[in-house]
């Protein structure tokens, strides 16, 4: 079996990608053709889910890496925030009759793994603490900016990604501001 993905026009002229797949059976081809418009759509709110599951387990992790009390109790809120935002997600996945079931990534469990150790070598440092969050969030804005930049999601999905977006903005600023405010 091979795999070929081709561009077909839409009437609507979008661009939906097209999986053909050549199948050999008793020496002639078959080709098969399905949607990827639904495989892109899951292919982007899967990555924003599991980036919203490690943005929430970075903030929890953070949160009892610090001794402040005000950087844990507003760790422990955008961490609840994540949380929000990734059912959301989640829900939209659902009304595409997708279902995904994911958590965090590899990627997230090392930066959690390496703020933990930050913290151990740095006694619960808050400066390093802040500098790994605003590290991860802007890696958060990127992401939410590239799912932005597919031409192939729903509008009420693309209303919904940047809605969270915007809501995202002004944490990475807090605590980029925050940051600085540790340095000195």
């Amino acid at each position: 079996m091979w795999l070929h993905k081709k561009r077909h026009p839409l009437p609507a002229t979008r661009d939906v990608g097209v999986l053909e797949c050549c199948i050999r059976l008793s020496g002639h081809r078959r080709f098969i053709r399905m949607s990827m418009a639904t495989s892109s759509v899951t292919s982007a709110l899967t990555s924003l889910i599991e980036t919203c599951k490690d943005d929430q387990e970075g903030f929890l992790t953070a949160a009892t890496n610090v001794k402040n009390e005000e950087l844990k109790l507003l760790f422990s809120e955008i961490a609840m925030q994540r949380l929000q935002f990734a059912e959301e997600l989640q829900r939209l996945a659902q009304g595409c009759d997708e279902k995904i079931e994911t958590g965090g990534t590899l990627v997230g469990a090392f930066h959690r793994a390496w703020m933990q150790l930050k913290a151990a070598i740095n006694g619960g440092d808050e400066h390093a603490t802040l500098t790994a969050c605003e590290s991860s969030e802007a890696s958060t804005l990127s992401r939410y900016r590239d799912a932005l930049d597919r031409q192939d999601l729903p509008a009420d999905i693309q209303k919904v990604i940047r809605q969270q977006l915007v809501s995202i903005r002004p944490v990475q600023k807090c605590v980029r501001e925050l940051r600085v405010e540790f340095q000195k």
